[in-house]
């Protein structure tokens, strides 16, 4: 057995609360294996997000806003290496999608994954924008979706998401009751919950960071 061992732990559940009643399971658990072992540990807490806040106004304005702006257009040539990618994957050769999804309630839209975006949404009302650019059936954090990332398939996508982002804040910006039927909805959302950050207060910056950001 070795002197010293590592382990990297991501904790996840539906919403913060939640969160937190698992990570104290987990540390009773790690405390339980150190006295049955006879060993000693250490934990250090690298970092920590809530649930996001949906807002179903602002995924409106967004929604329609892509409506005007349309779904990317892709040349053959860009359709047939998407279609290579597939073949090589064996999911069928389908392309690149040219169509725009029907609207779907936010709170159903994000899917399983964890992001600190959710962290801004419980200090402000947040919506976000998903343009995708990857391969029909291919699979997410995958060299398939790098391939595209680099070229004018994910170029085109991202000039769709940004003129759909720029009619949106213009939308904001003119538009003070829709900002504030946004408002209304997040503090309905939060339910008299109000933000307190999942870092412990003593948590260190990394050194590298911490030399990075210093003020000459």
């Amino acid at each position: 057995m070795p002197d010293y061992a590592r382990a990297w732990y991501y904790v996840r559940d539906i919403d913060r609360e939640s969160v937190e009643k698992d990570y104290e399971w987990v540390l009773r658990v790690i405390e339980g294996a150190a006295l049955m072992s006879g060993t000693t540990y250490n934990v250090h807490f690298k970092s920590g997000v809530h649930e996001l806040l949906p807002n179903r106004t602002g995924s409106e304005v967004v929604y329609s806003n892509l409506l005007l702006v349309g779904a990317p257009g892709f040349a053959e040539e860009e359709q047939s290496f998407a279609k290579e990618i597939q073949k090589s994957l064996g999911v069928e050769e389908k392309g690149l999608s040219t169509k725009i999804e029907p609207f779907s309630l936010p709170e159903k839209s994000w899917g399983s994954g964890s992001t600190d975006v959710a962290e801004v949404s419980w200090l402000t009302p947040t919506t976000g924008l998903g343009v995708a650019f990857k391969p029909v059936g291919t699979p997410g954090h995958h060299w398939s979706s790098v391939a595209c990332a680099g070229m004018s398939i994910a170029h085109k996508c991202l000039s769709a998401a940004a003129k759909v982002m720029a009619a949106s804040c213009l939308d904001f910006l003119t538009q003070p009751q829709t900002v504030q039927k946004m408002k209304d909805e997040w503090m309905a959302r939060k339910k008299g919950k109000e933000y307190k950050s999942p870092l412990p207060a003593d948590l260190s910056t990394p050194a590298k960071l911490k030399q990075e950001t210093q003020t000459p």
